[in-house]
């Protein structure tokens, strides 16, 4: 049952994750348009401002677009290493178990 649990986590939050940069990647592009158009035909600002502004607000997107990117693989990482150190911890847990059983025991052998 935890297993099914588990799966079913990981493909919700894959599906979270799918969503959200196909989002990000279409309204990205188009955003920027909607809410200038209304300032161009009101006559706030020229066609070349207009497109000015889209080239700064895309300069931003690109960088942000890292973040984005990456955040599958950042996950993956943390998860990873949140594996090993539960892994460490419990070898140590084990290491500390077996030697102390192993010196009562020896205590109790003789020499």
């Amino acid at each position: 049952e935890n297993i099914k649990v588990a799966t079913w986590l990981a493909a919700r939050g894959t599906l979270n994750l799918s969503v959200f940069t196909s989002v990000y990647g279409l309204a990205g592009g188009l955003l920027p348009f909607f809410v200038l158009v209304p300032s161009y035909f009101h006559g706030d600002i020229s066609l070349g401002t207009m497109f000015q502004i889209e080239g700064i607000i895309g300069g931003v997107r690109q960088s942000l677009d890292f973040f984005v990117g990456a955040y599958g693989e950042i996950a993956v990482w943390r998860a990873a290493t949140e594996r090993l150190l539960a892994l460490e911890a419990w070898v140590k847990h084990q290491e500390e178990h077996f030697s102390s059983s192993s010196s009562s025991s020896s205590l109790l052998s003789g020499p």
